[in-house]
């Protein structure tokens, strides 16, 4: 289930642009084919929009900076993670020495980290961009999917209906 929500978390912006360019077409094949061809021309213009506000979410931007933001709020909250973690993993609890030991070089180097400003970087650039890309992509294929629909989707519905 953890993993079920790290990905819906982390694919969130393109699950929900997918999922309303998806009910867009749908409804748009649909209103068409029943109604006036014209409809999934404005299906097309939905979808672009669709495209539009993905590109201008920016996601990760923001989850990025939440997460800098928050470490720089309260670094110890991030040391006592790190310690659960580590203890997570060697399934061995640290003793009373070894955990002050821990918790402050964890601290040191988060502090260093804060003032280089070369962490965040260094983050932003290994993790957010891979989703940049994929984000990017998946608004190349919605704009030009929709612009599609939104010029000749009237006529492909009356080139259907008539054979």
């Amino acid at each position: 289930m953890e993993n079920l929500y790290r990905f819906i978390g982390k694919h969130l912006p393109e699950i929900v642009a997918l999922i309303s360019a998806v009910v867009f077409l749908v409804a748009g094949l649909y209103l068409a084919f029943n109604f006036n061809p014209v409809w999934l021309n404005r299906a097309g213009a939905l979808i672009i929009i669709t495209g539009v506000l993905l590109a201008a979410s920016r996601f990760h931007e923001w989850v990025a900076q939440k997460v800098i933001d928050s470490l720089e709020k309260s670094p110890e909250e991030f040391t006592r993670l790190a310690l659960e973690v580590r203890e997570k993993k060697t399934g061995v609890p640290v003793s009373d020495e070894e955990r002050v030991v821990f918790l402050s070089s964890i601290k040191e180097q988060l502090i260093g980290f804060m003032i280089s400003q070369q962490w965040s970087v260094k983050h932003n650039n290994s993790v957010y961009e891979p989703s940049r890309r994929r984000l990017k992509l998946w608004e190349i294929y919605l704009v030009v999917g929709g612009t599609f629909l939104n010029g000749f989707g009237d006529y492909i519905v009356a080139l259907l209906k008539s054979k």
